[in-house]
């Protein structure tokens, strides 16, 4: 049986970026944080799923990563898009990767 994926429409994420050389970047413990933090507002509780994602955000409009949410019974992906950056405010949006 499968479990129910994460269902996350297009949540809008806001956080302070780390300077890295001539680039703003988001640290990737702050993104799987705030990816953790969205899934437990859908409802998923904190201890049955954990999230990875393959490095820091680049604070740049368009930039996009997958990130993994694994739970005992599925595994699916959230897709992150930077969708503005203000300093070293970079806001991003956070959806499911529709399964294939």
């Amino acid at each position: 049986m499968r479990a129910p994926r994460i269902l996350l429409a297009l949540v809008p994420i806001v956080l302070v970026a780390a300077a890295c050389s001539s680039s703003t970047a988001v640290r990737q413990a702050d993104v799987e944080g705030q990816v953790a933090a969205a899934i437990e507002e859908a409802g998923v509780p904190a201890d049955s799923f954990t999230v990875a994602c393959p490095g820091d955000l680049t604070g740049t409009v368009g930039t996009t990563m997958t990130c993994t949410v694994t739970t005992d019974a599925n595994t699916s992906e959230v897709l992150l898009t930077v969708t503005t950056v203000d300093g070293d405010t970079v806001n991003f949006d956070i959806e499911d990767v529709p399964a294939s």
